[in-house]
C-alpha cells in the first residue's frame, strides 16, 4: 500500500536523519519525498470529499479569461475570492483540464510546505510525517482554496516572528484574496500580548476563557458581527445551520479537556524550557483557544488549519525534548519513534474515523488509493462521494 511505503519510508528518515543526525543525502531523501507527495496528489482519482465539487465547478462553471470578459466572470462567480476566481480562468485558458489546477496546486502547497518545515525545524523528517497524518490530505484533496491562503501564512511565518507587520499584512491581503478564513491571521499578532505570561497566569487566563466562551451563544453572537452587508454572509448562515459545522453538541468534556487543553499545556510547559523554541508557545497557546472554539461551534477549526505546520514543528520539538531525557544503556533518543507513533495514533483517530457527515468513515474518502492510471474506485466510495458532492452543491 503506498500510504504504508511513505509512512515506512520516513520513519527510516527520521531514525538516520532526525535521531542519528546523519548529513548524507539528507535534503535528497526531503525533497524526494516532497516529490512523492506531489505525485500522489497529481496522479490521483476520485480521492478526498471536496475534489469532485472542484471537479465539477471547473468543468460547468469556470470560463476562460480569454475567452469572456474577466468583469463579467466576476460578477458570475461574485460568490467566490477575487484570486481564486482569476487562477482558475487563467489555468482554464491554458488548458481545459482539471488537472493542470491539479499540477500547481500540488507543486504550491507542497513546496511551500516543504521550505516551511526546512527553514523552522532541525527536526525536518519528524515534521514531515505529522504533516502527512495531519494535515496532508485536508491541504490537498479537501480545502483547496483555503490551501493556498494557508500557504502564504507560512510564506509570512518569518515576517510574522520578527513583527515585521507591514510585510505580514501585504501575505495576509493575498491570502484573504483566495479564502475568508484568512481574516483569522488578522488576530494572531494579538498573541504576543500574552506570549510573556508565566505558566500560572497562563493556565488561569485559558481556564477563564474556557468558562467564559462556554457560557456564550457563539452561534448568535457571530450571526450579529458579521452582518448581511458582507459578502459571505450566506455562506456563513448556512455553515451555523448544518448539523455538520454548526453548533457542536458531539463533544466528550473529559475527553477535550485532556486531549485538547490539558496535553497543549503539558507541551507548553516543556516549550518554555527549549532555548530558542519559546516562541512556538504562541502558536501552542493558538491551538488551545481554537479547540475551545471549536468545541462549541465545528466551523471554527477552520482557523486551526492556519497554525497545523507550526505546531507540527511545536510537537516535532516536544516529542524530541521528552524523548532525549531517557537513556536506555548508552543510546539516547531511543523513545523518540514510540512517542511519535503514540500521538500519530490518536491523532489518526481523532481525524479519520468519524463519519464526516457521510453513510462511512472519513479514511473512506482517501483509502484506498486509487490513480488515474487504473481508475479502480469501489462503489462503496462513489456513493460516500455523491453524498458529499450532494451536500456542497
Amino acid at each position: 500500500m503506498i500510504y504504508a511505503f511513505i509512512v515506512f519510508l520516513m520513519i527510516l528518515c527520521i531514525y538516520i536523519y532526525d535521531i542519528h543526525n546523519s548529513t548524507r543525502y539528507k535534503y535528497t531523501s526531503f525533497y524526494s519525498i516532497i516529490f512523492i507527495l506531489i505525485l500522489l496528489n497529481v496522479l490521483s482519482y476520485k480521492i478526498g470529499g471536496d475534489t469532485e465539487v472542484y471537479m465539477y465547478r471547473w468543468k460547468y462553471d469556470y470560463r476562460s479569461i480569454f475567452n469572456v470578459p474577466l468583469a463579467d466572470e466576476i460578477d458570475i462567480r461574485s460568490k467566490e475570492r477575487l484570486g481564486w476566481i482569476l487562477l482558475t480562468s487563467f489555468l482554464k485558458g491554458i488548458w481545459d483540464n482539471f488537472i493542470l489546477l491539479r499540477i500547481v496546486l500540488a507543486c504550491w502547497i507542497n513546496m511551500v510546505v516543504a521550505y516551511f518545515i526546512k527553514k523552522n525545524t532541525r527536526y525536518i523528517f519528524t515534521v514531515l510525517l505529522i504533516y502527512f497524518v495531519v494535515s496532508y490530505f485536508n491541504y490537498n484533496f479537501e480545502i483547496l482554496r483555503e490551501s493556498i491562503s494557508i500557504s502564504f501564512f507560512l510564506l509570512s511565518f518569518s515576517y510574522y516572528l520578527n513583527k515585521s507587520w507591514l510585510k505580514y499584512f501585504l501575505c495576509f491581503l493575498v491570502a484573504f484574496m483566495f479564502h475568508e478564513s484568512s481574516l483569522v491571521l488578522l488576530l494572531l499578532p494579538f498573541f504576543y500580548l500574552v506570549n510573556k505570561l508565566n505558566s500560572s497566569s497562563l493556565f488561569l487566563l485559558v481556564s477563564v476563557l474556557y468558562i467564559f466562551l462556554s457560557s456564550l451563544d457563539l452561534v448568535n453572537i457571530l450571526l450579529s458581527i458579521v452582518g448581511s452587508d458582507f459578502a459571505f454572509y450566506e455562506k456563513l448562515i448556512i455553515y451555523m445551520n448544518s448539523d455538520i459545522y454548526g453548533e457542536n453538541t458531539r463533544v466528550n468534556p473529559y475527553a477535550f479537556i485532556v486531549a485538547s487543553v490539558l496535553t497543549p499545556f503539558i507541551s507548553l510547559f516543556i516549550l518554555k524550557k527549549q532555548r530558542g523554541k519559546e516562541y512556538l508557545v504562541i502558536f501552542i497557546l493558538m491551538s488551545i483557544l481554537f479547540n475551545i472554539l471549536t468545541s462549541r461551534v465545528y466551523i471554527f477549526y477552520r482557523f486551526t488549519n492556519y497554525i497545523l505546520l507550526p505546531l507540527a514543528v511545536a510537537y516535532a520539538e516536544v516529542i524530541h525534548a521528552f524523548s532525549s531525557r531517557f537513556v536506555v544503556g548508552k543510546r539516547k533518543n531511543i523513545f523518540v519513534i514510540p512517542v511519535l507513533l503514540f500521538y500519530l495514533s490518536y491523532k489518526v483517530y481523532n481525524i479519520y474515523m468519524g463519519d464526516g457527515g457521510t453513510d462511512g468513515k472519513f479514511y473512506d474518502r482517501y483509502f484506498p488509493y486509487s490513480s488515474i492510471i487504473d481508475k479502480n474506485v469501489s462503489s462503496y466510495r462513489t456513493h460516500i462521494l455523491d453524498q458529499i458532492s450532494a451536500r456542497q452543491m
